[in-house]
């Protein structure tokens, strides 16, 4: 693996979800010692991009 090809699999995230449209009206969680980083990533007909993330440590 060269280190570009390295670089570029650092960036791919765990999990991706491609969802259309989504609605959350509460999300409640009840854990131990979580660390989890999340981000968001929206685009409207490439007219807008939204970009947000948390980092979370409990």
């Amino acid at each position: 693996m060269t280190e570009s090809e390295a670089t570029e699999r650092e960036r791919e995230p765990d999990v991706l979800l491609d969802i259309p449209e989504v609605a959350v009206d509460q999300l409640r969680l009840a854990v131990d010692g979580l660390d989890a980083d999340l981000s968001l990533r929206a685009r409207l007909a490439n007219l807008v991009q939204l970009d947000a993330g948390v980092r979370v440590r409990l």
